[in-house]
């Protein structure tokens, strides 16, 4: 799920902005450097015509690379634009003036710019980093792409194997990209508040909430324990490479109350070391 962000020219272009202001902007850049650059698939592009903004006065390049005020943030910065960021003149146009409906992430380093074409998604903040994930996502035409896409875009799922086999059953994904986005969206942005229920009163009273949460949206725990341990046990790999097999009683139902469609899921609770909070053992049809 490939993603491609420039980091925008005129967002260095700043009259008067005081160093405290800046401080504060390029710590809240570095944050969301930080999220992108840790995956392959995700590249940062700038031109050099950057160097050439005028910021406070002076060239953005002669701030910089200057010796006089030598700053860890200049040094930091200086880094991702010499390191980690791709100089590319040729792409960063291309990028910047396609007309294409595929997304590109436009990151500022100063300050917003304003009048960004439609297909440029401006990228402020580590929120704005999954969204622009999602809209990639849903436009996925492999079904492995899609799921690998999952875990960077929803932070707080965490798959199991199983799940790249499972999901085989929505053919072609594009067809059910927009369902699977509705729920995975859902356990995402609520299964953490649902946690604290869950511990306390167990699965229905959080599973009841978590609907309560979404609009047309259906889940319930599996009742028949037997069921749970032979069809519903999956095994999930903790931060150390062992493996964890987890029963996943709770599931979501696409499309309607009654569908076969659905996605098995269970509460970390401490099952599966250093993963994220929500297990997700099966995204597909009924497994029984």
């Amino acid at each position: 799920m490939r993603i491609n962000y420039l980091l925008l020219n005129e967002s260095v272009a700043v009259s008067q902005i005081s160093e405290l202001k800046i401080i504060e902007k390029l710590a809240d850049f570095f944050d969301i450097c930080t999220e992108i650059i840790q995956y392959e698939d995700e590249d940062i592009f700038y031109s050099l015509e950057i160097y050439d903004q005028i910021f406070n006065g002076l060239d953005f390049a002669a701030w910089l690379y200057s010796p006089k005020e030598e700053t860890t943030e200049k040094q930091l910065l200086r880094n991702y634009l010499e390191k980690e960021f791709i100089n590319d003149n040729k792409q960063y146009n291309e990028l910047y003036n396609s007309v294409s409906s595929e997304k590109v992430g436009g990151m500022s380093l100063l300050k917003c710019p304003t009048n960004l074409t439609e297909n440029i998604a401006h990228i402020d903040s580590l929120d704005a980093c999954l969204q622009i994930r999602k809209q990639v996502l849903v436009r996925s035409s492999n079904t492995n792409d899609f799921v690998k896409g999952i875990s960077k875009t929803f932070p707080n799922l965490f798959l199991s194997e199983n799940v790249f086999k499972s999901i085989k059953h929505f053919n072609p994904i594009t067809k059910h990209a927009n369902e699977l986005i509705k729920h995975l969206s859902a356990l995402n942005d609520y299964g953490v508040e649902c946690y604290s229920i869950y511990k306390q009163s167990g699965h229905k009273p959080a599973l009841k909430v978590l609907k309560s949460k979404n609009k047309d949206f259906e889940c319930s725990p599996e009742g028949d324990a037997g069921i749970v341990t032979k069809f519903l046990s999956f095994e999930f790999v903790d931060v150390n490479g062992e493996v964890r097999k987890v029963k996943c009683s709770p599931h979501t139902k696409l499309y309607q109350p009654n569908s076969n469609d659905r996605i098995y899921f269970e509460w970390n609770d401490k099952r599966v070391n250093g993963r994220p909070l929500i297990l997700i053992g099966h995204i597909g049809n009924h497994p029984y």
